[in-house]
């Protein structure tokens, strides 16, 4: 048995881990295009904050539409990485393994049907999804008014 005391041994660094990589950078892209969607559905619209010099945090609203949209695309490019990377253990959870034969196929129609009924809503301009709209809107008539 090596001579080594538990306190060396939990001071070892792991191995980079392209797993770990990718659902960190998938969660702060995820994070960063949460607060910048937030801030977005508060700000002003282009117009109204370029005519009264819209600031957030020392970001005008092209600013935050850039961080949004920068962060929304390295969230797809980490997104599309995590699943190469645990393609088996999706096909595992979608198809099954022989210790469990039918897998998790309806967890996954479940959150089909769920991201189906909001797809269909946004495009239908129906509640929940027309909500967003609606603050963006009530914010920019009582805060924005020209």
């Amino acid at each position: 048995m090596p001579n080594t005391s538990p306190s060396e041994h939990a001071r070892k660094t792991p191995r980079w881990s392209a797993r770990a990589a990718a659902v960190f950078g998938a969660g702060l892209a995820f994070i960063i295009m949460a607060i910048s969607g937030l801030v977005l559905i508060i700000a002003p619209r282009g117009s109204v904050a370029n005519r009264i010099d819209w600031l957030f945090g020392g970001l005008d609203r092209h600013g935050w539409q850039a961080i949004h949209l920068t962060a929304g695309v390295l969230f797809l490019v980490v997104a599309v990485w995590h699943v190469i990377i645990h393609l088996s253990v999706i096909k595992n959870l979608t198809f099954g393994t022989s210790a469990a034969t039918r897998g998790h196929r309806s967890e996954l129609f479940v959150m089909l049907a769920v991201v189906a009924l909001f797809f269909v809503t946004a495009i239908l301009n129906l509640p929940p999804s027309n909500w967003l709209i609606d603050i963006n809107e009530f914010y920019n008539r009582t805060y924005w008014v020209p």
